[in-house]
């Protein structure tokens, strides 16, 4: 049977309060700032998931780039084929194109056509619908402006928000190793 629950020792509490602080500080300045901030978080979320395998990090930029461009397209191509096709038939033909460049591109180019573009296709395309529903965050920006400020978000948030992780994890240590030792 599957442990769900471990005792954490004073090292990973001490490292995950780093960390914690870090992400708290961040998220209150991208609130304040008005940032779209899906886009950096995904670029944790997916770099830990990969274990924080640095070699994998071109994996997350390249495929969340990806995926944002997969949703303008697809969001796009929907405005333009609808009129002509109709909504399902339009929707069938373009998710199919969308999912299969994903799913088959991986095998050639797997930095780009990976599980990461498609979790940023999904939310950057709920992102997108909203603003067409007038839900959007910033409803007054055009979908390619959407797309700009979300692929900023992912560069320049992502490598702050990965950097600052990686290095309160190092601060993380450098306490715990302090803290462990007098214990």
């Amino acid at each position: 049977m599957e442990n769900y629950f471990k005792k954490a020792d004073k090292t990973e509490i001490i490292i995950n309060s780093c960390v914690a602080v870090f992400m708290t500080i961040i998220n209150v300045a991208a609130s304040y700032l008005g940032v779209i901030g899906w886009p950096m978080w995904f670029v944790t979320i997916s770099f830990f998931l990969m274990n924080g395998d640095l070699k994998k990090a071109p994996h997350v930029f390249v495929g969340g780039t990806l995926g944002i461009f997969l949703s303008w397209g697809l969001v796009s191509g929907l405005n333009f084929l609808t009129p002509i096709l109709g909504p399902v038939p339009a929707f069938a033909l373009l998710i199919f194109i969308v999912l299969f460049a994903i799913i088959v591109g991986g095998s050639w180019v797997p930095v780009a056509f990976n599980n990461i573009a498609f979790a940023y296709l999904t939310v950057a395309t709920v992102t997108l619908t909203q603003k067409a529903n007038g839900l959007a965050l910033h409803p007054t920006m055009t979908n390619i402006q959407v797309v700009i400020d979300e692929l900023l978000v992912l560069f320049v948030g992502g490598a702050i928000i990965l950097g600052g992780a990686l290095l309160f994890i190092k601060i993380g240590t450098k306490i715990a190793s302090k803290v462990v030792r007098t214990a």
